[in-house]
């Protein structure tokens, strides 16, 4: 790695030029740029294929060379003007597609007598390629622009900058330790903050020169405006240059171990702050005076806004009165995260804990972050039960924060990075509950999760309660992916059972890896079987629907009920619904059947006949009849056919032609069958068997259909 001595003189020069609040708002800061990493398709270098070999203690590597975070203009002639380039120790974000990372480094030169501009770019102090653009001048200024790409990889990329004028190559700027990696933001209260707690060990044993942050993490607007740096990620301290706290540091060093590529993650939380603190002034996103703002801030400086793979969140012990009210600030943050950082790929939120302003038995608002991901399929929810280093409000390192950065970079490898490790990666999370025997002494709890397996603590049953029910849950066990609870007495007069948690160390519910089960509240505790989960209806046709659903334990069939009316019934569990009306919405429910009981209704899902078809099924065609005839009509997607000629083909992987209307002088329907259906693909032909007999001349309108055969 280049030791250019030169930095050192230019170092406080270049902070003093960061104090200014309205410099901190542009692009470009005297001659030199905030940063820049491009999305743009990159010319120029190829990255070497070969990583860079870091494992282990390695990947801690010479962090007092990565301190200096400015690029340095060799040149302090206002003449040279940046409009974009990298600062040192950059994250530049990768593409995941490719695994590369562009860099951009452009400008303006209005000095004249050059004659070409270089880029020299190393890997690790190799050189790999050098990069030339002839320097065109025009009403005395000449400008530059490089877009080139580097790998995503353990090792780190200079960039020198150069003029060059006859034989003579004079330096203008060096950019050292740039690096392609993923970037991460977290927000919300003092467990996002994660700070070491008094007697907890340390988590900068996770340090490394591959994981780093941007800024400094400070609820002071001036001190974050202060800092348009890059920094190493620092574990223990709550606030500070690229503090980001004891999970978010464990997290991202699990995260480099296991994939290779460089982390970049920025914490903005603030301790003891109702979700009202985090709201976004929506005249100006960016105020400073905000979180919310100074988060952006450090973002977009950071160039990373519309690159995170991504946000994780830790808040609501100071809402915990109040799951309305946090429920909806939350709804509406995400939506503003929406806007302000589009293309992140997941929202990672915690379940809150027993302790720190949240009452035991009240679950209103940890219940509803349990149940958020079923309504926005890009977030999903992490429990913070099963962790025993607890002292009531935070989590000391070993046995807490430690295991909880595991557990998130388990479920971020598995979402985001194709892991298939994916075995006890969740946390448990109600399905549905139901009284397994005639007495209602025993309740079974199903677990959505099918595959993973779960751990029973003895005693973790008192953390159970069946609601105004008069009976108590004396024991319980758990098997393959159910919990069973033990009653004193018949229960089936309840209010909903409740999964309270509790403070500090003590017994549990955990997967096979030791993620606890998420806390709830469910007010129906059914009796029989349980109702299907996840009923789908598919338009299959114009005059047909598919539905399927998750199949249950112990049935002999399922009802159908369309829009109120029982139709018939199936098993296993899937049914196709025939006979329909072209473009009409139909809305069903199932039921499952025992030999005793039938269960409650499942959730109601609609569908339309022939919505969401693709066009190529669905056609319409006109011919005409002269006097009365014979008709053999074919059709393919690309091309018709007119009168008794052979047959044309349409090709498809799975569908069957039908013929729906005729419109024309002639009454009645036309016919049509399939007269030709080979496998591996289907080859259809689709035509009138027998031939139709038309008695008038005139224009006939015949519309087909392909109909995709049932899943």
């Amino acid at each position: 790695m280049k030791n250019l001595l030169v930095k050192l003189a230019l170092i406080a020069a270049l902070v003093v030029a960061c104090n200014s609040a309205s410099a901190a708002y542009t692009d470009t800061m005297d001659n030199f740029a905030l940063f820049h990493c491009d999305t743009e398709n990159a010319s120029g270098i190829t990255p070497d294929d070969n990583s860079s070999g870091r494992t282990g203690s390695e990947l801690n590597g010479d962090v007092d060379e990565l301190r200096v975070s400015a690029p340095v203009i060799i040149s302090p002639d206002p003449d040279f003007v940046f409009t974009d380039i990298p600062k040192d120790m950059q994250v530049c974000p990768r593409l995941p597609s490719t695994n590369i990372a562009n860099v951009k480094i452009a400008g303006t030169i209005s000095s004249p007598g050059f004659d070409f501009i270089t880029v020299k770019v190393y890997r690790e102090s190799v050189l790999q390629s050098v990069l030339t653009q002839a320097l065109v001048y025009s009403a005395g200024k000449a400008d530059f622009n490089f877009l080139t790409s580097i790998k995503a990889e353990l090792a780190n990329y200079d960039f020198t900058v150069a003029t060059v004028a006859g034989s003579t190559e004079t330096t203008i700027a060096t950019v050292d330790n740039v690096v392609g990696g993923d970037v991460y933001l977290i927000n919300g209260q003092s467990n996002a903050n994660a700070m070491r707690e008094s007697g907890s060990a340390s988590a900068n044993v996770n340090r490394g020169q591959f994981l780093r942050s941007f800024g400094t993490h400070s609820d002071s607007p001036g001190v974050v405006i202060s800092d348009l740096n890059w920094h190493l990620a620092e574990g223990d301290k709550m606030y500070g240059q690229g503090a980001i706290g004891q999970w978010a540091i464990r997290m991202g060093r699990v995260l480099i171990e296991e994939t290779g590529i460089p982390i970049a993650i920025i914490n903005n939380g603030n301790g003891g702050k109702p979700i009202s603190f985090f709201e976004r002034n929506d005249s100006n996103p960016e105020d400073i005076g905000t979180n919310y703002g100074r988060l952006l801030f450090r973002a977009r400086n950071a160039g990373v806004t519309n690159k995170l793979r991504a946000i994780l969140w830790y808040q609501g012990e100071s809402d915990s009165g109040a799951a309305d009210v946090h429920e909806n600030g939350f709804t509406n943050l995400y939506n503003n995260w929406l806007e302000d950082y589009p293309g992140f790929e997941e929202v990672l939120i915690h379940q809150l804990r027993v302790g720190c302003l949240v009452a035991q038995w009240n679950v209103s608002l940890r219940n509803r972050q349990r149940l958020i991901p079923d309504k926005f399929p890009d977030i999903e929810v992490m429990s913070t039960t099963g962790l025993n280093g607890h002292n009531g409000c935070h989590f000391v390192y070993n046995n807490g924060y430690k295991e909880l950065g595991e557990h998130d970079a388990a479920l971020l490898m598995r979402d985001l990075y194709g892991s298939s490790n994916t075995i006890n990666i969740e946390p448990p999370n109600i399905d549905h509950i139901f009284f397994s025997d005639i007495g209602n002494t025993n309740i079974t709890i199903v677990m959505r999760n099918k595959v993973d397996s779960l751990i029973w603590n003895s005693g973790v049953e008192n953390y159970f309660n069946l609601e105004n029910s008069g009976v108590n849950i004396i024991g319980g066990g758990v098997a393959s992916n159910t919990v069973i609870l033990q009653l004193d007495g018949n229960g089936s007069s309840n209010d909903g059972l409740t999964y309270s948690g509790h403070s500090g160390s003590g017994p549990w519910v955990l997967n096979g890896k030791g993620v606890g089960l998420l806390t709830f509240f469910s007010d129906v505790v059914s009796i029989g079987p349980a109702k299907p989960r996840n009923l789908i209806a598919v338009p299959l046709s114009c005059s047909s629907i598919q539905l399927k659903w998750d199949s249950v334990s112990n049935v002999i069939k399922y009802l159908i009920r369309r829009d109120g009316e029982i139709i018939g019934s199936s098993f296993p569990a899937s049914y196709v619904d025939v006979n329909l009306s072209k473009a009409t919405k139909y809305c069903y429910q199932v039921a499952s059947v025992d030999l005793s009981y039938t269960s409650t209704w499942s959730d109601v899902k609609c569908a339309v006949t022939g919505a969401n078809l693709p066009a190529s099924l669905l056609f319409e065609d006109t011919f005409n009849v002269t006097g009365g005839g014979n008709i053999n009509y074919n059709y393919n997607e690309s091309g018709r056919q007119f009168g008794s000629l052979a047959p044309l083909t349409y090709t498809t992987y799975n569908a069957l032609c039908v013929c729906v209307t005729n419109e024309g002088p002639s009454s009645g329907k036309a016919k049509t069958s399939i007269l030709n259906y080979n496998a591996a693909p289907p080859l259809l032909r689709c035509g009138f068997s027998p031939d139709q007999n038309f008695n008038n001349s005139g224009n006939f309108s015949i519309e087909y259909e392909l109909t995709r055969l049932p899943e």
